[in-house]
């Protein structure tokens, strides 16, 4: 009977040392509390820039700046528990920007910002290899800081079974409702009085 065997030699690896860090986020914040976020379109001449006239209730992954989380799991082994951890890094994060409704109390967003979102999601910079350009994420309540983003989901409402979109716009009987949003500048709109989160994937800073 023929039969195989093959030598293996194990030997102790170098130890590595870990570079010392400085902490990423300063103590306090950095943005203008009163300032508006903006979004801003490679192709601003088909999509001009947009200031969100409400501030998010809530932002994800982001304090100051981006935060990029580690992955992290546990796994059991015959002499313990290990812990198995994959450094999280700025490319690896997703953003995101939630305002809250209730139903026919509250507004989260009036629906004129709602469209802009939507066509901006709907018309990403094209591909370009060696050129790529992106849409420009300015979070200026929050920091000084702005980021390339790959803006890829809008879900209002429950968001549930495959809808992007579940709410119905609130309108008076000749369409405006001008006196709930006094001093914007607004053509014609609505309301939307379901929850609506914009989800970002986070390219890169702009330097």
């Amino acid at each position: 009977m023929v039969t195989v065997s093959s030598d293996f030699e194990i030997a102790l690896g170098a130890p590595a040392a870990a570079a010392a860090s400085a902490p990423l986020l300063d103590v306090g914040g950095a943005g203008d509390i009163d300032a508006l976020q903006t979004l801003t379109h490679p192709l601003s001449a088909s999509f001009p820039p947009i200031v969100i006239p409400v501030q998010p209730d809530s932002v994800s992954n982001f304090m100051d700046e981006v935060i990029p989380v580690p992955l992290a799991t546990t796994r059991r082994t015959l002499g313990t528990t290990m812990l198995i951890r994959h450094e999280g890094q700025l490319d690896d994060t997703d953003c995101e920007l939630s305002w809250r409704g209730s139903k026919e109390s509250v507004a989260s967003l009036p629906s004129y910002v709602l469209r802009l979102f939507i066509n901006y999601l709907l018309n990403p910079p094209a591909l370009n290899p060696s050129a790529q350009t992106y849409i420009v994420w300015a979070p200026r309540d929050l920091s000084i800081k702005s980021y390339n983003v790959l803006f890829y989901k809008i879900a209002v409402g429950s968001g549930s079974k495959g809808k992007a979109m579940d709410m119905r716009e609130i309108r008076g009987p000749d369409d405006p409702i001008d006196n709930a949003f006094t001093g914007w500048d607004v053509d014609p709109t609505g309301y939307i009085d379901e929850n609506v989160t914009l989800t970002f994937h986070i390219v890169s800073e702009v330097t």
